[in-house]
């Protein structure tokens, strides 16, 4: 079994090869940037998401906290205010202010927590902003290389035409005018030798 060759025999026949191996390297080389740039912008996007679900998801959690320690600190105040104006003898009522000032001291040392929480979710979330900007510049320099094998799919494709168009024009049509004038001479010997 022989293995072909490249035709090296005709420049032309190089030329329109050559052409078409670049065409067909170029295609691969854009699709294959495309798919990677396509999949680093996805995991983008499912990174950014997530985070951002997980900060939407943790501010409503806040604000229902910071909702119930406004409300603590309300009846506290309210019992407070009720407590200095109740007889002295009211022992109970003094009893529940000192409970829900306990209470509401807990839930700003929940509220403290909370907020040091938010924060370390911010800072986890403007670092997601920025790797995803480092992430879309990587993925911008990728895609202009992609424009520059689009430009060697053109390339390509324009030597392989034009060298198939040399190759024609020089040589196979002569070739193709040999192989008619045979055939014409074989036909007329044989019409010649049947008669």
């Amino acid at each position: 079994m022989t293995v072909p060759s490249l035709p090296t025999d005709n420049l032309y026949k190089f030329m329109t090869t050559l052409g078409i191996l670049l065409c067909a390297f170029s295609m691969w080389s854009w699709m294959t940037v495309n798919s990677k740039a396509n999949d680093t912008l996805s995991n983008i996007e499912a990174a950014r998401d997530a985070v951002d679900r997980r900060v939407h998801t943790f501010q409503k959690s806040f604000e229902r906290l910071q909702n119930r320690v406004g409300t603590a600190k309300f009846d506290v105040a309210e019992l407070e205010r009720r407590a200095d104006e109740a007889k002295p003898d009211l022992p109970d009522l003094k009893l529940r202010v000192v409970a829900m000032t306990s209470v509401a001291d807990d839930l700003n040392k929940e509220l403290e927590a909370a907020r040091a929480e938010y924060e370390a979710i911010l800072a986890e979330w403007a670092k997601t902003q920025r790797e995803s900007q480092i992430g879309i510049a990587s993925v911008r320099s990728g895609l202009a290389s992609a424009t520059i094998f689009e430009a060697g799919y053109w390339a390509g494709g324009i030597i392989a035409l034009f060298g198939g168009i040399l190759w024609y024009w020089n040589f196979q049509r002569y070739q193709d005018a040999i192989v008619r004038r045979q055939a014409t001479k074989v036909d007329s010997t044989q019409t010649t030798e049947s008669v």
